[in-house]
Order: C-alpha cells, then structure tokens, then sequence
C-alpha cells in the first residue's frame, strides 16, 4: 500500500518568509520578563545607606561634646545687665538671653556704660516686663525718679517688646 497523498504546508515548517520570524506582541513562553522591582532596589538600597550613616554621624557629634554643647546653648537661660553708676538693671530670660546681655554691655553705640551682673539678684521695682523675640524682658530701677528703668522701657517698647505686665 501507498501512504496518502500530503500536500506540503506553505510555508514549510521552521521556515519564515525572508528569514524573518512573525511579529510576537506578547514575549515568547520561555523569555522570563524583568522584575519590576529590582529596579528601584538600588535606589532604596542608596538611601537606606545614607540613612545609616547620617545617623552614625548624628551620634558621633552627640557622644563628642560637640552636640551636647549645641543642646545646652539651646536651653533657656538667664542674666542681667545694669548700668553703671545706676540703679537700674534689665533681666533677660530665654534661649537668646546671653547673646542679649552680651550686645547690651558690648554695644558701642551705648550713651551709658553697662555692666554685666555676676551672682547678684537684682533689685528695685519693676518698671515693665515683656517678650521680645521670644525671651522674657523684666526692667527694674530704685530711685526717686526712676528716670533710666523709664527710658529703658520706653526704648523696648518702641523696638517691638511686647508688655505683659
């Protein structure tokens, strides 16, 4: 017996027109597609190592001195200035306070010598008390006529203080 007749398949089997294969949208069975993310696993890999030494950093500086010295010039503080020859003192209280007191007495543009007080509490009346820039300003004078707290107050006022007694 003779096998039937088979027509041959066009075009032949493995074989493409001009060598070229059919276009796929789809990638073939055994093309594994990338993993979309390991793409951004460099990047979280980079910012968890920043992270990890910004903050071996951050503990240096504090273990150092350097950081603890920035936190204590951070904590309020206190002093007071008078005016030589006077009775009339300013007390500040806040975290600029001793840049305050150290303007005060070092200012040159002063008309009145001042001086910094040094473990003594100040005296005298309270001629006004306030804020400015965030710190705690109390004027005292003792006399008859209080003419320095007056004029002391007066020029706080007129820089912005704001009065709270």
């Amino acid at each position: 017996m003779q096998p039937p007749y088979q027509q041959p398949s066009y075009p032949p089997q493995n074989q493409y027109p001009y060598h070229q294969p059919p276009y796929q949208p789809y990638p073939l069975q055994n093309q594994s597609q990338p993993n979309k993310r390991t793409s951004h696993k460099g990047a979280v890999i980079t910012l968890v190592v920043i992270g990890v030494l910004i903050l071996v950093f951050a503990i240096a500086v504090l273990i150092s001195g350097g950081g603890l010295a920035y936190i204590q010039h951070m904590q309020s503080s206190t002093c007071s200035v008078g005016i030589v020859g006077s009775n009339a003192t300013i007390t500040i209280s806040g975290v600029g306070a001793e840049t305050q007191c150290n303007q005060i007495v070092t200012d040159p543009n002063n008309k009145v010598s001042w001086y910094e007080l040094q473990g003594v509490q100040p005296s005298g009346n309270v001629m006004c008390e306030g804020t400015i820039h965030g710190d705690t300003i109390i004027v005292r004078d003792q006399g008859i006529f209080n003419i320095y707290g007056n004029d002391i107050c007066s020029n706080f006022l007129k820089s912005g203080m704001t009065p709270t007694s």
